[in-house]
Order: C-alpha cells, then sequence, then structure tokens
C-alpha cells in the first residue's frame, strides 16, 4: 500500500506530464479501489482509498493557472468539487 500511495503522490510534481520518469506513473485512484476490492474488510486499505479520493478531489485547486504550486491555505474549495 506504500507502494501505490508513493506512485500516486509522485505524480503531482510533474501535473503536465512532461517528465518521462513520470509520465507513465498511475493516475487517479484505481490502484487504491483494486486494493479494498482485494482487502475489504482491511481498514489501511480503506483508508489509503479514502487519503487518495481525498487528493485527487483537490487536484484542480493544487496548481494555478501558471502550473505553480498553491498551499493548502490557500487553495479555493470550490475547485475541488465537480459534479
Amino acid at each position: 500500500m506504500d507502494a501505490i500511495y508513493a506512485a500516486f503522490a509522485e505524480g503531482w510534481a510533474d501535473p503536465g506530464g512532461t517528465d518521462p520518469a513520470r509520465r507513465d506513473l498511475p493516475r487517479g485512484t484505481l490502484p487504491g479501489r483494486l486494493v479494498t476490492e482485494m482487502l475489504p474488510d482491511e481498514p489501511e486499505a480503506l483508508g489509503l482509498l479514502a487519503l487518495m479520493l481525498h487528493a485527487e478531489a483537490r487536484r484542480r485547486a493544487r496548481r494555478n493557472s501558471q502550473g505553480e504550486y498553491v498551499p493548502l491555505a490557500e487553495q479555493d474549495p470550490a475547485l475541488g468539487i465537480r459534479r
């Protein structure tokens, strides 16, 4: 589970997908969902998926229009909600 989250978080460092070393890293929460399907009663797997879903929901707020990182305290929560 540590490796899944590490690969998931590593993609944040290259939001444009221009770094060849990071380009093919898993995007989204599919790996976390697969772990919870394989281990449905494992609290750590459920926590991993919750953390990944929370981080994914904030994806649009994490960078500004120039691609620069926006600190959490300055992120617009409305950008994290997509319906």
